[in-house]
């Protein structure tokens, strides 16, 4: 800055340096929900869930991916996500949960539609739990539930719930 200061003008180091304090600042934001992301799956130990939402995991053993998100979700979110469920190929059922997710961003929204899409495809059965209004409205004006395999629920609870319930009976 010091340089463009110097040998440009004002002006331009101050728009270069503001441009790039954006940039580090969205690097940092798209890490944070990053780090935010849990993948878990029936094999393991989950202390953080309630006794039935646990007990629903386990009897879903690896059949049943539940990916929890929280935070406003951006254009960042959309690449980890992605990156994430690729990763994570022996599921069956995806229960996505964005109980704690207050903002949904249109790029992250068109990265949930695009993994529905291709659940869909691979005869896999997906359910979103959306608790916030914002996140819901947003899923419903792409039509993602009219994708076929996907069903919104109000909690995650009620999203294990369902999507074990074909397996038990």
């Amino acid at each position: 800055m010091l340089l463009l200061t110097v040998f440009w003008d004002l002006i331009t180091a101050v728009v270069v340096g503001v441009f790039l304090a954006n940039i580090l600042t969205i690097k940092r934001h798209s890490e944070l929900q990053r780090q935010a992301m849990r993948a878990r799956s029936g094999g393991e130990d989950h202390h953080d869930l309630i006794p039935e939402e646990q007990e629903l995991l386990r009897q879903a053993g690896d059949q049943l991916l539940l990916l929890q998100l929280s935070g406003p979700l951006s254009f960042g979110a959309s690449k980890y996500l992605t990156q994430l469920l690729r990763s994570s190929t022996n599921f069956h059922t995806l229960v996505l949960d964005l109980s704690e997710v207050p903002l949904l961003g249109v790029t992250a929204a068109l990265a949930i539609e695009a993994i529905c899409f291709d659940c869909r495809d691979q005869k896999r059965q997906v359910y979103i739990v959306t608790a916030s209004d914002q996140p819901r409205e947003r899923l419903h004006r792409l039509k993602v539930p009219a994708i076929a395999g996907v069903t919104l629920t109000q909690s995650r609870l009620a999203g294990l719930a369902a999507a074990i319930s074909p397996r038990v009976a």
